[in-house]
C-alpha cells in the first residue's frame, strides 16, 4: 500500500494548498472541487485459501478522487485525478471493475461557450434523444462512469440545432477463470464519431436525425478484435396537442455491423422502434408505450424499458406495449398509479436451432401519500414468464417520519420472489425469497445511523431449504456542510443492482467501508 499512501498524501497536499481568491483579479471567476477517499476491506469469516480467491478472498482497496472545476466568463474546465490500489490476491474491485493505478488523470475537460456555439474538448458525456441511438452517461447506481474523450461542437439556432462529436471511450474489460486462476485485464478503446440535426418546427414539433459510426473491440481467443458498426435513426416529438393535453414521441434506429464479422456468426444487424403517447386530463396522466427491439445488442445505447425501472429489462430481443395510469389527488396529496404490460420476443433461432416464443405479462402499481409528518410509498408487482413457467413478485415499502424539524426516521423494506413451476406436475421446482430492509435515524444535516438486515431463503424440490442472513451498520457524520464522513461495518448480500432497466451483479461483502468526502 506504499504507493497508495504516497498518492493520498500528494492529493491531500494539493487540496490543502492555499488557493488565492480570484474575485478581484478575474471578474466572474469561480473555482470549486471535491475530494473523495474510499477505503474498502473485504474479509469474510468463512473464507478458506484456494477457494474462489478472485471474489471471496480477503482484500483491501483504497480509491482517491480529486475533482477541480473552473468557470470564468465563457471558459470552463474540469480535471479529475484518481488513484486506485488493491491488495493481493485481488487485482481489481468486482464492485466497480476499475483497474489499478497509482495516480492518473481520470478525466479532463475544457471548453468555450459562445452565444452561437459551444466547443468542448476532452472528456464529456453524450446522449441522443431517448438513448436508443447513443447513451454515454455516468450511472452512480450501477457505478459506471464512461465518457467520450475527444471533441464536440454544438451550434443551436432558432430553427435548427447542429451537433457533431467524436472520440474514444476508454474502459477496462476483465476476464477471469476461477478454476484455473487466470486473470486478464484488457484495455478497451472504442472509437465513435457522429452527428445530430434537430429541426424545431412550429406547433411544438421537433424532428431529429442521427448518425454515428463506431469501432468496437471485443476479446476473442485472448486477443482484441475490432468490428465497425453504424447506428442511424430519426425521431419525432409533438408536444401540447389538444390544448396541451397530449404529447407524442416516436424514434426509430438501425444498427448495421460490417461484413467481416470477427465477433462470430451470432452478430446480426438490428433495429429499434419506440413510441409513446401521453394524455393529461383532470388529475390523470395516461401513458401508452410501445417498443420493438430486435437484435439490439450495442454497448453505448440505453433504450426506454417501457417497464419498471428498478427491474432488469430485456432490450436485446423484445417487443410489446404497456399502459400506465397515474392519478394525483391534490386535496390529500395522494398519488396512485398502476401499470400493465405484455411483451414477447421475436423467437429467433438459437444456437441449438430452437425457436421459442416467450410471453411476459407484467402488472404493478403503487401509492404515494404525504401527510404533515409522514411520507409513505408502497409498490407491488407481479411478472409472469409464460413459456418459462417463471413468476417474479416485487414489493417495496418506504416510510419516512419527521419527528421534529431535524430528527427523522426512515424505514425501507423490499421483497423479491422468484419461482419456477413444473405445471405438468403442479409442483414448484425452485423458489427464492429475498428480504431487504434498513432503518435510519437522522439528525439533519449532521448525523445519520442505519441498520441493514437482509435475508435470502432458497427452496428447491427434494432439497433442504437454504437460509442466509446479513447484518450491517452504517454511520454518516457531517460536521460541516462541506465535509462528510461515513463508516459501514458488517455483511451485505449478493444480488442485482438495477437502474433504468439495466442491472449489474454485486458479489457478497463482509468487512469495512470508510468514505471521506470534502467539497470546497
Amino acid at each position: 500500500m506504499k504507493h497508495t499512501v504516497l498518492s493520498s498524501i500528494a492529493i491531500i497536499a494539493v487540496l490543502l494548498l492555499p488557493f488565492p481568491s480570484h474575485a478581484g483579479m478575474f471578474e466572474g471567476f469561480n473555482f470549486s472541487g471535491t475530494f473523495e477517499s474510499v477505503y474498502w476491506s473485504h474479509d469474510p469469516d468463512d473464507w478458506t485459501e484456494d477457494v474462489d480467491p478472485l471474489y471471496d478472498g480477503p482484500y483491501t482497496s483504497l480509491e482517491n478522487n480529486l475533482s477541480l472545476l473552473v468557470d470564468w466568463k465563457k471558459w470552463f474546465a474540469e480535471i479529475r485525478l484518481r488513484s486506485m490500489i488493491y491488495d493481493d490476491p485481488i487485482h481489481y474491485d468486482p464492485r466497480t471493475r476499475e483497474h489499478e493505478t497509482d495516480l492518473e488523470i481520470f478525466k479532463a475537460t475544457a471548453g468555450y461557450r459562445h452565444n452561437r456555439f459551444t466547443i468542448t474538448a476532452g472528456d464529456f458525456y453524450k446522449s441522443i434523444a431517448h438513448g436508443i441511438a447513443m447513451y454515454v452517461q455516468e450511472d452512480k447506481e450501477l457505478n459506471i462512469d464512461r465518457t467520450l474523450r475527444g471533441g464536440m461542437l454544438e451550434v443551436p439556432t432558432a430553427h435548427l440545432d447542429i451537433t457533431v462529436f467524436g472520440g474514444d471511450i476508454r474502459w477496462y474489460k476483465f476476464r477471469d477463470e476461477i478454476r484455473e486462476k487466470i486473470f486478464d485485464e484488457f484495455k478497451i478503446e472504442d472509437r465513435i464519431v457522429g452527428g445530430r440535426l434537430l429541426g424545431k418546427l412550429p406547433f411544438g414539433i421537433d424532428v431529429g436525425a442521427t448518425y454515428t459510426r463506431a469501432r468496437i473491440y471485443e476479446v476473442i481467443r485472448d486477443e482484441l478484435e475490432s468490428e465497425d458498426v453504424t447506428v442511424s435513426g430519426g425521431d419525432l416529438a409533438i408536444r401540447g396537442l389538444l390544448s396541451g393535453r397530449l404529447d407524442f414521441y416516436t424514434e426509430y434506429a438501425r444498427l448495421n455491423w460490417d461484413e467481416d464479422e470477427p465477433f462470430g456468426n451470432n452478430v446480426e444487424d438490428g433495429e429499434a422502434i419506440y413510441a409513446s403517447i401521453t394524455a393529461y386530463t383532470g388529475g390523470f396522466t395516461i401513458l401508452t408505450e410501445y417498443k420493438d427491439y430486435d437484435y439490439w445488442e450495442y454497448r453505448y445505447t440505453r433504450p426506454p424499458t417501457a417497464d419498471r425501472d428498478d427491474e432488469e429489462a430485456d432490450i436485446y430481443d423484445i417487443r410489446g406495449f404497456r399502459l400506465k395510469i397515474d392519478y394525483f389527488l391534490p386535496s390529500t396529496n395522494t398519488l396512485i398509479y398502476i401499470s400493465g404490460g405484455r411483451f414477447d420476443n421475436h423467437a429467433h433461432e438459437s444456437s441449438y436451432q430452437i425457436v421459442t416464443r416467450n410471453r411476459i405479462d407484467h402488472i404493478y402499481g403503487g401509492i404515494e401519500q404525504t401527510w404533515d409528518k409522514l411520507y409513505v410509498h408502497l409498490t407491488y408487482g407481479n411478472k409472469e414468464y409464460k413459456t418459462l413457467n417463471e413468476t417474479h413478485r416485487h414489493g417495496t415499502g418506504d416510510f419516512v417520519y419527521n419527528i421534529t424539524t431535524r430528527h427523522s426516521l426512515n424505514l425501507f423494506y423490499e421483497y423479491k420472489y422468484t419461482g419456477n413451476e413444473d405445471r405438468d406436475a403442479g409442483q414448484i421446482i425452485a423458489e427464492k425469497d429475498e428480504h431487504k430492509s434498513y432503518l435510519t435515524y437522522s439528525v439533519s444535516p449532521w448525523f445519520a445511523l442505519s441498520i441493514h438486515y437482509n435475508k435470502h431463503v432458497i427452496a428447491q424440490r427434494n432439497r433442504p431449504d437454504e437460509k442466509d442472513n446479513w447484518v450491517a451498520c452504517e454511520a454518516v457524520v457531517t460536521p460541516i456542510s462541506a465535509l462528510s464522513l461515513s463508516l459501514m461495518y458488517g455483511e451485505l448480500p449478493p444480488g442485482l443492482i438495477c437502474s433504468g432497466g439495466q442491472c449489474r451483479i454485486v458479489p457478497a461483502f463482509e468487512g469495512i467501508q470508510a468514505m471521506l468526502t470534502y467539497r470546497f
